[in-house]
């Protein structure tokens, strides 16, 4: 956790570089036959300047990891940590190699977030989201795996806020629409509505529809309530389709 989330946290509500970042990186640096450590240390000046200068603690968090230690040799950022990730095969996947599906995983960062960190103040998530892959042909509007996402995840969120006392004051879905995804470009859709990149044309899918309902609603309803709005959202997005898809 120190390696994805303590270098940025920790030097603003703790001060310095996390212990195990400092230690590993400068053993490394000497095993290079490095007079100093590749990692620069922060003078007094900036431990003071950036201390304590967080309003919120901003959190990205799509998916969780195993991880295993294994000593890696060549120096660099992804090596330095000794680490291997992996996924545990019982969890969904995405659209991305990197993204597997496991809800506990939010509640498990915000509840480390809060004993790592006790002057955090509160935790905004700005993005928590799923991928498909780009689909040839007529796109199916109706993403019930992305409605399952939003709903085990923000649950798993409220479970942080009431059983475990993290403050979360916000939640930001990623991503409103589909869009261009950095190195994967238009193949990989995070959207709740579905963009036709030729026309531009912006589609609810299933999942918009859920979220608009979980908005409005300020969160989860009982189960029966629950139940209501997924026969809702499945004729919905069925007519929806039949739309896009001229059928």
């Amino acid at each position: 956790m120190q390696w994805f989330i303590g270098l940025y946290a920790h030097p603003i509500y703790v001060g310095g570089w996390p212990k195990v970042i400092e230690d590993n990186v400068g053993e490394k640096s000497r095993k290079e036959g490095r007079s100093e450590s590749r990692l620069p240390a922060f003078t007094q000046a900036e431990l003071d300047d950036i201390m304590g200068t967080s309003d919120f603690l901003g959190l990205n968090s799509y998916t969780s990891s195993i991880v295993g230690h294994k000593r890696k040799q060549s120096p660099g950022f992804f090596t330095d940590s000794d680490i291997t990730t992996t996924f545990d095969p019982s969890w969904p996947p995405s659209g991305s190699s990197w993204l597997a599906i496991y809800p506990p995983g939010i509640r498990k960062v915000l509840s480390w977030i809060k004993g790592e960190y006790p002057g955090y103040g509160s935790v905004l998530i700005n993005e928590n989201g799923v991928s498909e892959t780009d689909q040839s042909g007529c796109f199916n509007l109706c993403d019930q795996f992305r409605v399952n996402f939003f709903k085990n995840y923000t649950n798993n969120v409220l479970k942080a806020i009431r059983y475990d006392g993290v403050n979360v004051e916000g939640y930001t879905a990623w991503s409103l629409l589909d869009n261009f995804e950095w190195a994967h470009g238009y193949k990989e859709r995070f959207g709740i509505h579905h963009v036709d990149f030729n026309t531009l044309k912006r589609t609810p899918k299933a999942s918009a529809m859920f979220y608009k309902r979980l908005v409005e609603n300020n969160g989860i309803p009982s189960r029966g309530v629950l139940s209501r709005w997924l026969d809702e959202i499945e004729g919905e997005c069925g007519r929806e389709n039949q739309a896009l898809c001229g059928t």
